[in-house]
């Protein structure tokens, strides 16, 4: 972490703002110092009191920079994962279509199998209408009637 921290830290340059920024808070040290705290202007005391004015403010100047770049590669980071997510999302509505189009095939497939199979059924159906009906003629009277008719009912597709 402290090599990256370095190659972060090395495009660093003071803030517009650093320099006015840096000499209010060495004029307030001053000024402290002339009040007699610290031990005076130019003590051991005063020079310490800026020093610690003067790295307050450069770090608080350096640490914005740092987490400028930080807010920059996480932005960069968050567009990575957008476009991984989308691309995520658009195999699987891929693979939902693909899924979806073999279904209807399926069942495509299995209509067309039920509305032979119909068909076929209508047609023996049909076919043995037609013996009841001759074979009924043949016989005769209400015994062929009933001989016919139970033969058809026999042979129909609801039966």
């Amino acid at each position: 972490p402290g090599k990256r921290f370095d190659e972060l830290g090395a495009g660093y340059k003071n803030s517009p703002g650093y320099a006015a920024t840096l000499r209010t808070a060495l004029s307030g040290a001053n000024r402290a110092a002339a009040m007699g705290q610290g031990g005076g202007l130019g003590s051991y005391g005063h020079q310490q009191m800026a020093a610690g004015a003067a790295g307050d403010v450069a770090n608080k100047d350096f640490e914005q920079y740092i987490n400028h770049i930080l807010g920059l590669h996480t932005e960069g980071l968050q567009g990575n994962q957008t476009l991984e997510t989308q691309g995520q999302n658009a195999s699987t509505e891929y693979a939902q279509m693909i899924a979806s189009l073999l279904n209807s095939q399926g069942t495509n497939a299995a209509n067309a199998t039920s509305g032979q199979n119909q068909r076929t059924g209508q047609n023996w159906s049909n076919l043995f209408n037609v013996l009841g009906s001759i074979g009924g003629g043949i016989a005769g009277g209400p015994i062929g009637s009933a001989v016919g008719g139970a033969i058809s009912n026999y042979f129909s597709p609801n039966h």
